[in-house]
């Protein structure tokens, strides 16, 4: 028989360990939203993100903004600093587009520690919206210096 209990089984059996980030290349990071709101708020989300930019002096090499995920591609020098913005942002995008909770789950991230994976992630990113086939002119950014043009 089956013993009741108040205390809640962990989610995760063994110890939870540090996100991998990578301070010397850049991180590609994917903010998943729980339904496919984020494309109608495109621009007010650009706005949000450059503000991000700014507030933690992110380096951003590649946006895109899809239907139901935002892909990032930035350059952090701290992890403190790659943890608040990641707060900020996702709490501000949700905020603005739904009032209330709007992530499926956590961030996803992966370091990019070469060159290569840079540039193949890179691409990705520019031709996700294409590849959808939801590509506008409103799409069209410039990345100067690391930092988004509106």
């Amino acid at each position: 028989m089956r013993q009741l209990t108040l205390l809640r089984e962990k989610k995760y059996p063994h110890r939870k360990t540090a996100r991998a980030i990578s301070f010397r290349g850049a991180n590609h990071v994917v903010l998943k939203a729980c339904s496919p709101v984020l494309r109608r708020k495109s621009g007010q989300i650009r706005k949000l993100i450059r503000e991000t930019q700014d507030r933690f002096g992110l380096k951003l090499r590649a946006v895109a903004v899809m239907p139901d995920h935002v892909h990032l591609i930035m350059k952090v020098d701290r992890r403190e600093q790659f943890q608040n913005a990641l707060r900020f942002l996702a709490g501000a995008i949700a905020l603005k587009v739904a009032g209330t909770r709007l992530w499926r789950a956590r961030a996803w991230s992966r370091p990019l520690r070469t060159r290569r994976e840079l540039d193949v992630a890179q691409v990705y990113v520019a031709r996700n919206s294409i590849k959808a086939g939801i590509f506008s002119l409103g799409d069209a950014y410039a990345i100067v210096d690391g930092v988004l043009q509106l």
